[in-house]
């Protein structure tokens, strides 16, 4: 399967994606699970491959939750609560990874339908944000469709629990 790098237009065969993606062998960096679409993304580590795609040839490549995500030189990152108990909160990312919970995580939000750690937002590269639900109770929505984890972009509106939130991308 043909896909196109989109930090370098590079063009190159790949047949499935891994949890985070795979490796440009141009630029070395990680393609998003979203532009290899020979696979289709689960929960977790699971990969539910589409009938005919092979593993073969791929490099895998896996985000552990200790690696540090960084922020895009020259764009700041914001989390607008527009609907919920802190409605009119502006949140300023200030690490490339956020936590999103009731009582545990970097954004903290009083709603009794939020997880104590519910969703979290990830800086992969300029322009690739992506969200992941964290085996929350109640979901998490974008737009007002259910995802477990997909590639966010600006103006986006995330729901967790009762509360909603404007995802926003400034470039400075």
């Amino acid at each position: 399967m043909l896909i196109r790098c989109p930090h370098c237009n590079n063009s190159f065969e790949a047949t499935a994606a891994g949890k985070a993606g795979i490796v440009c062998p141009s630029c070395k960096e990680t393609v998003p699970p979203d532009a290899a679409p020979g696979a289709v993304q689960a929960q977790g580590n699971t990969i539910l491959l589409k009938e005919g795609s092979s593993l073969e040839g791929t490099t895998w490549i896996e985000r552990p939750d200790d690696v540090e995500f960084k922020l895009p030189y020259k764009q700041k990152v914001y989390l607008d609560i527009i609907d919920g108990t802190k409605k009119g909160t502006v949140f300023e990312f200030l690490s490339g990874r956020v936590v999103i919970g009731r009582t545990d995580g970097d954004l903290i939000i009083d709603d009794i339908n939020i997880s104590k750690k519910h969703a979290v937002v990830e800086t992969w590269s300029r322009d690739t944000y992506f969200i992941r639900d964290l085996a929350s109770t109640n979901g998490t929505y974008i737009n007002g469709q259910r995802v477990t984890s997909t590639k966010i972009k600006n103006g986006d509106i995330i729901t967790v629990g009762n509360t909603k939130l404007k995802f926003r991308v400034v470039d400075l």
